[in-house]
């Protein structure tokens, strides 16, 4: 070290540098006490003189650092919750031995006095390259960042692989019927050409799928026009730079056809072809092969193969138990939150849900994911994703998989819509039809019927939706026409449902777009006045004032004259079985009743104990 308490390897203080560099010092890591850092004063000291470490923690904490100058920074070593095994290293001639290996450090403040305690400050990780000395304790790789080079096509093959072959929870190796038409793309030896693949009525074929962003009108299209040239040959140069890496991918894979919309759906001049074809996609996502997910694209004409950006990363010296010295390279904010561009859009949901494999080209790596390898890269790397895909019950993909019971099948289907209401759609009129391929597939498992969104065994509790996370929704005239106005399919807002116990599960029947209920009415006006602290309403349209906060009994309805109704749906479970949760509703024409809103929390029951069932049609 230099006259100014600088070290002179790479710059790092002696504290740093020491982190790793000696059998003591990944032993008291290890150690509940954990490894004793600076104090805040000394650390910011030391990142003025160069120390790379340190200017990473006062940089981009400068606040916690420089505020706290007397608390002592500490790391820790993280507990391996990524690692298959636990093996002790020994440090035979120091009789220390290490008892786990490391995937990441925590750095927290441990302050003065004697009722000190932690404050986590950030957790980085660990990681060494699979030929250095460090790997063994260090089982975390950088990531295959280049996803279009060969190594990666290999490794996700391999993955593929493994899964058609050995998977228990997965699709067993079959092979699946070949959509009408499919994209030959020949061999990874083919050249420039490939062709549309007219199937056979029964033809068993693998082949991948790809779900993309469209981005805008599309340069190629299958029109009743270029459909006999298509067969005949496809000059690969002419199409759009994310089909191109999908042929690249498919023929990667040894696969040999590949399932593109906007090329095996005649997209002009036969709209029936169009019909059909789009009501067999749900069963095209399910039966494919593999799947790749263009993620990271915007649009077609983006790609998805391009190389990654690396995180930066600190590199410092580690101490192996046979003397050698490796490098541990140190980095954080290595989180995905899988929110790319195309997961914002709605369609590609039910194509997420209904696909067993996937290859997800994401915007920091390609991640391989199936009903029993769940977000796995194609190698142990740095990044950890934040999010998990929502997948559907396993006996989806599983012949005679059993039935799901009616609770299961309430919060199979709540999470799917809360996913798919966050989504884009740039037409909403398709809310039902976006997610009719799932609707399909649950019914089989659900043994149930979906009416417009909701299912018959959690009618009564679906029907308590609501606009999550606002005030009050959307104005009256956004009414959509593809569900009656009791459906939730009817507005335009993240949707969620109430908790409750359904007073009548069966008394209520639906016809046509109308649903009858035998319920207790009460008009609001007679409702018992005062405050009730525990209201909650959630409107389903904008009105004069009203937000969701607690109200008293006659609410916002009345100031523009138009009676307002409630009726219970059900009651609360076990101690809250006091409280209710009702339906607002207006009447409308011809002796006929229009939902406006949910109120829940109401220690209300009471109010209906007198009144006298009667129907109830909601339009």
């Amino acid at each position: 070290m230099d006259s100014s308490g600088r070290s002179n390897c790479n710059g790092y203080c002696d504290k740093c540098y020491g982190l790793f560099s000696t059998a003591e010092a990944l032993e008291t890591l290890a150690s509940p006490a954990g490894y004793w850092h600076h104090i805040g004063a000394e650390a910011k000291a030391s990142a003025d003189r160069g120390c790379p470490l340190c200017q990473k923690l006062v940089i981009k904490w400068p606040d916690r650092i420089s505020r706290d100058t007397d608390q002592l920074v500490c790391w820790a070593a993280r507990g391996r919750s990524r690692c298959q095994t636990n093996p002790t290293a020994a440090f035979p001639e120091t009789k220390v031995s290490v008892p786990y290996i490391f995937d990441g450090l925590i750095c927290y403040r441990y302050g003065p006095g004697e009722h000190s305690h932690q404050r986590w400050l950030k957790t980085f990780t660990l990681f060494a390259d699979s030929d250095d000395n460090a790997a063994s304790l260090l089982p975390i790789r950088p990531p295959i960042i280049d996803v279009g080079s060969e190594p990666a096509l290999w490794r996700a093959r391999q993955l593929f692989e493994a899964c058609r072959d050995s998977h228990q929870l997965c699709p067993r190796a079959r092979t699946p019927p070949l959509p009408t038409r499919a994209i030959d793309v020949g061999t990874i030896d083919s050249g420039d050409q490939v062709r549309l693949y007219i199937a056979s009525p029964g033809e068993l074929r693998d082949y991948v799928a790809l779900s993309y962003c469209w981005g805008g009108p599309q340069p190629v299209l299958l029109t009743t026009k270029n459909l006999k040239g298509m067969t005949a040959s496809i000059p690969v140069d002419s199409l759009p730079q994310t089909i191109k890496d999908a042929i690249k991918v498919t023929r990667g894979l040894g696969i040999r056809f590949l399932w593109i919309d906007a090329l095996c759906i005649i997209q002009e001049g036969d709209d029936s072809d169009k019909l059909r074809e789009i009501g067999r996609m749900g069963k095209l996502y399910k039966n494919a092969t593999v799947t790749i997910f263009a993620a990271s694209a915007k649009a077609v004409s983006d790609g998805f193969l391009q190389p990654r950006p690396a995180l930066p990363s600190l590199a410092l010296p580690f101490r192996c138990a046979d003397g050698a010295v490796g490098t541990a390279q140190l980095t954080y904010g290595a989180n995905h939150n899988f929110m790319h561009p195309l997961n914002t859009r709605g369609w590609t949901l039910q194509e997420s849900l209904l696909s067993p494999r996937k290859l997800v080209y994401g915007e920091k790596e390609l991640v391989w994911d199936c009903e029993t390898q769940q977000k796995t890269g194609l190698q142990s790397s740095y990044f950890e994703p934040a999010w998990s895909f929502r997948h559907l019950p396993p006996e989806i993909f599983t012949p005679n998989g059993g039935v799901i019971t009616a609770s299961k099948a309430g919060d199979v289907w709540g999470g799917v819509l809360g996913e798919f209401t966050i989504r884009k759609l740039s037409f909403p009129e398709d809310r039902l039809a976006a997610v009719a391929g799932v609707i399909t597939e649950l019914s089989s498992v659900f043994q149930d019927e979906c009416v417009f969104g909701l299912w018959r065994r959690n009618f009564i509790h679906q029907l308590a939706w609501y606009g999550r996370g606002l005030p009050c929704a959307v104005d009256e005239n956004a009414i959509l026409n593809c569900a009656p106005e009791w459906s939730w399919a009817s507005r335009v807002f993240e949707t969620g449902f109430l908790s409750f116990e359904p007073e009548d599960k069966e008394d209520w029947e639906v016809r046509d777009r109308e649903v009858v209920l035998h319920r207790r009415l009460r008009r609001g006006h007679d409702i018992p006045a005062g405050p009730s602290n525990n209201w909650y309403v959630y409107l389903d349209f904008k009105e004069p004032e009203a937000e969701r906060k607690p109200y008293y009994a006659r609410f916002c309805f009345e100031q523009d004259g138009k009676d307002v109704f409630y009726f219970p749906l059900g009651y609360g479970a076990g101690n809250s079985n006091s409280e209710i949760t009702m339906a607002v509703v207006r009447e409308g024409r011809e002796g006929t009743f229009r939902r406006v809103g949910i109120v829940n929390n109401v220690s209300g029951k009471s109010w209906f104990e007198h009144v006298e069932k009667q129907s109830i049609i909601l339009v």
